[in-house]
């Protein structure tokens, strides 16, 4: 009998998101509308960061953010599903 055998070596390369981790988050601009301050970003790549908080046992794949709040001490966070999404 023979013993055909093979190898077979895969590599594969995950691009993680660039604010997937707290350490690197993105820093938001604060604008006078909806449209100055957008940005637009996904998850693709994304991992979870340390514990799943308790009060959301699915905040899996999370991305981060950061912003200075400005003199006033008001900021308003938007969000709203990019087109096509």
């Amino acid at each position: 009998k023979k013993l055909l055998f093979g190898l077979v070596f895969l590599t594969a390369t995950f691009a993680n998101a660039q604010n997937d981790n707290c350490s690197g988050a993105t820093s938001l601009t604060v604008g006078n509308n909806f449209t100055s301050g957008a940005v637009l970003v996904d998850n693709t790549g994304a991992t979870t960061d340390g514990v799943l908080p308790s009060c959301n046992s699915e905040a899996l794949e999370n991305i981060w953010f950061k912003v200075t709040v400005p003199p006033s001490g008001n900021i308003t966070i938007e969000t709203a599903a990019a087109s096509g999404s």
